[in-house]
């Protein structure tokens, strides 16, 4: 499907489940799962997900992809919090969400290529 066909939740399912192959946060992994399923797409959820994902400087030489994974994982957030807030009088829109899906996906495929 090309990107100007994907709708603003199937721009936040692709963003999450890229971004979900390459970080590992148990927590963020759990909302992850949750949102996916359709479980949980509220925002109170979606923002404590998004604070899981600073990268944690003790991964040594596996630093860098941590670092991309956790951004990767950031954006797939932030499109799920513009998801859940989308509202044009707040500023968020659809194309927000394909932004921060494209670059979710982009991080993430760098990561997974570097992995390879």
């Amino acid at each position: 499907m090309a990107d100007d066909q994907l709708g603003p939740v199937d721009e936040v399912i692709e963003a999450i489940a890229t971004a979900r192959k390459v970080y590992r946060h148990p927590d963020w992994v759990s909302w992850a799962d949750r949102w996916l399923s359709g479980q949980d797409r509220g925002t109170e959820s979606a923002w404590e997900a998004c604070q899981l994902t600073e990268p944690n400087p003790d991964f040594g030489s596996r630093l860098r992809l941590e670092a991309f994974a956790a951004l990767a994982a950031r954006c797939a957030t932030m499109a799920a919090l513009s998801y859940a807030l989308e509202n044009p009088s707040r500023g968020i829109s659809a194309p927000d969400i394909r932004d921060l899906r494209r670059h979710a996906v982009r991080l993430a495929i760098h990561v997974l290529a570097q992995l390879n």
